[in-house]
């Protein structure tokens, strides 16, 4: 399923993982994913999947988020009392609409 220009609603989820094993982020005091294209960078909050203990953090695309096509990149980012992480970035692409 592609991703499209003005598509909201759609959902992405990312998990936390150092080494290949999911991290325990339930005591994190924030959770942001951070999306990337030609147009800039912007940070949004990101929610747990469940309870965090099993490092899953979603967010729901709202309209007009999507509003560029091309190359997007997304990378998660926690902060929890020990320090601040940043997960791997990943790309995605996103299509004009007809």
């Amino acid at each position: 399923m592609a991703i499209h220009v003005g598509d909201y609603g759609t959902v992405v989820n990312m998990t936390v993982t150092e080494d290949g094993a999911e991290v325990d982020i339930s005591t994190a005091t924030a959770k942001k994913f951070i999306f990337k294209n030609r147009s800039g960078r912007v940070e949004v909050d990101a929610d747990f999947v469940t309870d965090g203990s099993d490092g899953e953090l979603t967010y729901t695309f709202l309209e007009g988020d999507l509003d560029t096509a091309g190359t997007w990149q997304v990378q998660a980012k926690v902060t929890l009392a020990t320090g601040e992480w940043f997960t791997e970035a990943q790309t995605f692409q996103v299509v004009q609409a007809l």
